[in-house]
């Protein structure tokens, strides 16, 4: 597996884009199609391939880009169809309605009643979280088990023992229906050794992979090569995957000038400092050349509602749910006006 350090003096999907393409073509056609390249979103994709076009005028064999979290199903062959979030649910629901009182009773107080549909399927949605949870770090409940026995005690290992059984229980129900479930799948590819891909594969900024999608590159490290968006000599930083090594970062100094730090009051005041701080660049940059950070999500709405009315077009990286739409949250503000008929809701309504 090897690592290309790409620097940090320009965009990392700049920089990939020219490790990608051969220096010169004598057919004039530029063939990727043997290239697997993986990056951490969806607007990564279109922006990469959208430079890959544009250097090569167009004459483009393309190559195959997705994120990392569609690649491990490229690495191995499903045997059996995925089951859906629904069906995942109710699976788990069978197998909690499996135990009884005394084995629930090391996971929950009181487990709904048999008319509770709603108390149920949140029961089952905590334990999905914690299946992918502990996938995504290639382990079962059973590791989970065995790995804080003398850790947590006798009381949180016998919870976990009952969690595993539940686990079983729940795979077994998606075995019956001829399903599969897509961690247990990926867990049991990198077992029996059975990621495999005649592509070559390029990460490119892929600075947080999951330990799972880690061990599956492992079976296939001669066709792995690693883009990562900062300098050489910053190597002992980033592990072998381009990983950010956390600890190496934790006493970095950062060269900020203290004219480069704006301090303000609060969320609505943060919006428009960043309003101001983009004005300063007064139109050297495009709206793709911009990126804003923000320290917790819940700060991205006022930014993104004061920058749509100044005319500035926004795109948050984060896939947006369905709750989240428009629709939804002007409903949603409408049931609370009715339900509460308070100041806050109703200010909410208007807002909105």
């Amino acid at each position: 597996m090897d690592r290309i350090f790409l620097g940090w003096d320009r965009p990392i999907l700049a920089a990939a884009a020219d490790i990608l393409l051969p220096k010169a073509s004598p057919s004039g056609l530029v063939d990727l199609s043997d290239l697997l390249i993986v990056v951490p979103g969806r607007g990564a994709t279109r922006r990469l391939l959208e430079l890959l076009v544009q250097n090569t005028g167009g004459r483009l064999q393309p190559p195959r880009i997705v994120t990392s979290g569609a690649l491990p199903e490229l690495l191995y062959e499903p045997k059996l169809p995925f089951a859906g979030d629904l069906t995942q649910k109710l699976a788990w629901i069978e197998a909690l309605r499996s135990l009884t009182p005394e084995e629930a009773s090391r996971i929950v107080r009181d487990l709904p009643s048999e008319q509770d549909f709603a108390g149920w399927l949140a029961l089952a949605d905590l334990l999905q979280h914690h299946h992918r949870e502990l996938a995504a770090y290639n382990v079962t409940f059973a590791a989970a088990a065995r790995a804080g026995r003398d850790v947590q005690g006798e009381t949180e290992h016998a919870r976990w023992l009952t969690l595993s059984q539940v686990q079983d229980c729940y795979l077994a129900v998606l075995d019956r229906l001829q399903l599969w479930d897509r961690q247990t799948a990926r867990l049991e590819a990198i077992r029996r050794r059975e990621c495999q891909t005649e592509q070559s594969v390029y990460l490119v900024g892929t600075s947080d992979l999951d330990t799972i999608f880690c061990r599956m590159l492992d079976q296939i490290a001669e066709r792995v090569k690693v883009l990562v968006g900062a300098p050489a000599e910053l190597a002992d930083r980033f592990d072998d995957y381009g990983r950010v090594v956390h600890d190496a970062w934790q006493n970095v100094a950062i060269g900020l000038a203290s004219n480069q730090v704006s301090v303000v009051d609060g969320p609505q005041a943060q919006a428009e400092e960043v309003v101001r701080a983009l004005a300063r660049l007064d139109g050297r940059y495009g709206p793709d050349e911009i990126t804003i950070g923000m320290p917790e999500e819940g700060l991205v709405p006022d930014v993104r509602r004061l920058l749509q009315e100044c005319g500035i077009p926004t795109r948050w990286f984060v896939a947006q749910e369905l709750n989240d739409s428009t629709p939804c949250r002007l409903l949603s503000a409408l049931a609370e006006l009715l339900e509460e008929s308070s100041v806050s809701a109703f200010t909410e309504f208007v807002r909105h």
